[in-house]
């Protein structure tokens, strides 16, 4: 029967955070090397902030307005 394991680091081809079933025996080395901890769906502890994050609405952008011409002499000097 294969055990979870989430990968606390890299270890290729896996991320931190990922998680993976294999034979006891490669399980049980991979957690005994410190790149993973045993599995448990009930207790998962977040990866970090951004894996957690609710997401955000998405919000309409507005066209860009027109600038106001210059008024004043200096500004009007650097447009011609």
């Amino acid at each position: 029967m294969k055990r979870e394991v989430r990968f606390t680091t890299s270890c290729h081809p896996y991320q931190g955070g990922e998680v993976a079933g294999f034979d006891p025996e490669v399980a049980d080395a991979l957690v005994a090397r410190g790149v993973a901890v045993y599995h448990s769906p009930s207790v998962v502890a977040p990866v970090n902030r951004m894996m957690t994050a609710e997401p955000q609405p998405v919000v309409e952008s507005q066209p860009a307005k027109k600038s106001e011409p210059a008024t004043d002499a200096k500004s009007a000097a650097r447009r011609r």
